[in-house]
C-alpha cells in the first residue's frame, strides 16, 4: 500500500510538473509581442529601468519594427499605425488684393517614425486615431488662410511650388506637436467667385490674340509678296528655258549638218582605219613569222653551230693533250735513255773497278798461296817428327 501511494504522488508531481511546463510554453508565446512594419508597438505597464526618459516622463516602451517581450499580467500592449494617409484641405480665403478665393490641398501625413513621435501621437489619438484626419484638416486650414492672406493671387497663380512649400512649412510645427509629420502637400486648385481668375488672362489673351492677328495680317502679305516674286522668278525661267531651247535647237541643227556632211568622211577615215588596221595587222603576221623563224630555224641553226664549235674546240683540246702527252712521252723516253746511258757508264765503270779489284785480289790471292806454298814446301823439308808433332794438334 504504500509502494501504491508512493507511486501514485510520483504521477501527480510528474503530471503537475508538465502541466507548469506547458503553462510556461503559453505564457513564454504569448508573451512575445511583434510590431508589424507599418505599425509601433506600445508597452506600458511595468516600469522598464532601462527605459530612458525621452522628453516625457512616459515610460511607455515603444518597439518600432521589432519583438519585445510582454508580460501579460503587469504590461498592455497598444498600436499607432505608422501608414501614411490622404487628407484633402478645402478653404476659402481672401488674398493680400482682397480676392476672395477657394482653394483645394492634398496633403499626406503620418506619424513619425521615432519613438518621442510616436508617443506624442499615442497621447493623443492612440484611441481616437481617425481623429489625426481632421486635426491635419484644421491645422493646413489654418495655415492655408495665413499664408494667402500675404499673397496676392498672381503670386498664388504663378508659383504654386513655393506656395504650398510655405503652407507646409507653416502648418510643420504645430503637427510636430502631435507627433504627425507632413510628407507632402500640393495646391490641387484655385478659384474664385467672382471671376477674377477668368478675367485676369483676359489683356494677355486680347494682347495674344492681336498679336495672332497681326501676324496673320503679315503672314499673308508675305505669302503675296512671296507668290508675286514666284510669278516673276516664274516667268524669268520660262523665258531662259526658251532662249535655252533655240540655242539646243540651233546646236542640234548645226551637229546634224555636221553629221550629214561627216558620213563621207567618216567612211573615208573607217576605210583608212581598216587600211591601217590590215598593216598592223601584216606587221603583227611577219612579227609572228619572224619569231617563228626564229624558233624554228635559228635557234636549231645556232645549236648546230654551238655543238660543231663545242665539238671542235674538243677536238683541238684532244688533240693538244695528245700533242702534249707526245712531247711529255718524247722527253720520258730521251730521259730514260740518258738514263741508260749513265747507268751503262756507271755500269762499265763498276764493272772496270770490279775487274780491277778482282784482279788485285786474285793477285794478292797468289801472293798469299805462294807464301803459303812456301812454307808448305819449308815445312816439307823438315823432320817427320817436327811435321807429325806439328799436326797431332790441329
Amino acid at each position: 500500500m504504500i509502494i501504491g501511494g508512493t507511486m501514485v504522488i510520483v504521477l501527480i508531481a510528474g503530471a503537475a510538473v508538465v502541466l507548469l511546463l506547458i503553462a510556461g510554453f503559453i505564457f513564454y508565446t504569448k508573451s512575445i509581442r511583434f510590431a508589424k512594419p507599418n505599425e509601433a508597438m506600445l508597452i506600458t505597464g511595468k516600469s522598464d529601468p532601462n527605459t530612458t526618459n525621452e522628453t516625457s516622463d512616459d515610460q511607455s516602451r515603444v518597439i518600432i519594427n521589432n519583438r519585445a517581450f510582454v508580460n501579460p499580467i503587469t504590461e498592455r500592449v497598444s498600436h499607432i499605425s505608422l501608414s501614411s494617409r490622404q487628407v484633402e484641405v478645402t478653404i476659402e480665403a481672401i488674398s493680400n488684393n482682397g480676392i476672395q478665393l477657394k482653394l483645394t490641398g492634398v496633403a499626406q501625413v503620418k506619424v513619425g517614425g521615432d519613438k518621442v513621435s510616436v508617443r506624442k501621437a499615442a497621447q493623443r489619438f492612440l484611441d481616437q486615431q481617425d481623429a489625426i484626419d481632421h486635426y491635419t484638416q484644421e491645422t493646413l486650414s489654418g495655415s492655408l488662410r495665413s499664408i494667402v492672406g500675404t499673397l496676392s493671387v498672381d503670386a498664388i497663380i504663378k508659383d504654386r511650388a513655393q506656395f504650398a512649400a510655405s503652407v507646409k512649412e507653416e502648418a510643420e510645427h504645430s503637427m510636430t506637436n502631435q507627433g504627425l509629420v507632413i510628407d507632402t502637400f500640393q495646391i490641387k486648385s484655385v478659384d474664385d467667385t467672382g471671376g477674377y481668375l477668368k478675367n485676369l488672362g483676359r489683356p494677355e489673351a486680347a494682347l495674344v490674340a492681336r498679336n495672332a492677328s497681326i501676324a496673320e495680317a503679315n503672314s499673308q502679305r508675305e505669302a503675296a509678296e512671296a507668290k508675286a516674286l514666284a510669278d516673276q522668278k516664274t516667268a524669268e525661267a520660262e523665258q531662259k528655258l526658251a532662249l535655252r531651247r533655240a540655242e539646243l535647237k540651233q546646236e542640234t541643227d548645226a551637229r546634224q549638218a555636221e553629221a550629214d556632211a561627216a558620213g563621207p568622211l567618216a567612211q573615208a577615215d573607217q576605210q583608212e582605219a581598216i587600211i591601217l588596221k590590215n598593216q598592223q595587222v601584216v606587221a603583227r603576221q611577219a612579227e609572228l613569222r619572224e619569231k617563228e623563224l626564229d624558233i624554228e630555224v635559228r635557234k636549231p641553226a645556232d645549236a648546230a653551230k654551238y655543238k660543231v664549235e663545242t665539238e671542235a674546240a674538243a677536238d683541238l683540246s684532244r688533240r693538244t693533250r695528245i700533242s702534249e702527252a707526245t712531247k711529255v712521252e718524247a722527253a720520258a723516253e730521251l730521259e730514260t735513255r740518258k738514263l741508260r746511258a749513265a747507268g751503262n757508264e756507271v755500269e762499265a765503270q763498276a764493272l772496270a773497278a770490279a775487274n780491277t779489284a778482282k784482279g788485285n785480289a786474285e793477285t794478292e790471292i797468289n801472293k798469299i798461296r805462294g807464301l803459303a806454298e812456301a812454307e808448305v814446301t819449308k815445312s816439307q823439308g823438315r823432320p817427320r817428327r817436327t811435321a807429325s808433332s806439328t799436326r797431332q794438334p790441329s
